[in-house]
């Protein structure tokens, strides 16, 4: 696995902050977007979006990717990272346990 480097990008957007993945040929392999929150006197980095390029996948990336933004967050107040991630997408739900993530909460659906 190659070294990567993660490069923000200025946003508009209060709070909201978006990162190009970049592996070291500096060419963009994903990216990476996250807003943080307070709420009931907890400072969260939410992850909205971990894009890694198809054909970069399976190959550790998003790993790195994820341990790059953790001191970022930190260092922009985050107390805490979260993040959605679908239940039927097995790959997604280990690599975010592999790195601490833990279920916080389950929405069910049936459908009709």
């Amino acid at each position: 696995m190659a070294h990567l480097l993660i490069k923000q990008y200025r946003l508009n957007t209060p709070d909201s902050y978006l990162f190009s993945i970049l592996n070291g040929d500096d060419q963009k392999i994903g990216t990476v977007w996250f807003v943080i929150s307070t709420k009931w006197g907890v400072t969260t980095a939410f992850i909205y979006d971990l894009e890694i390029a198809a054909n970069f996948r399976r190959l550790g990336h998003a790993q790195v990717a994820m341990r790059l933004i953790e001191p970022v967050a930190s260092e922009l107040g985050a107390t805490k990272l979260a993040l959605h991630v679908f239940g039927f997408n097995s790959g997604a739900i280990g690599l975010y346990e592999s790195l601490g993530y833990k279920t916080t909460d389950i929405n069910m659906a049936k459908s009709l």
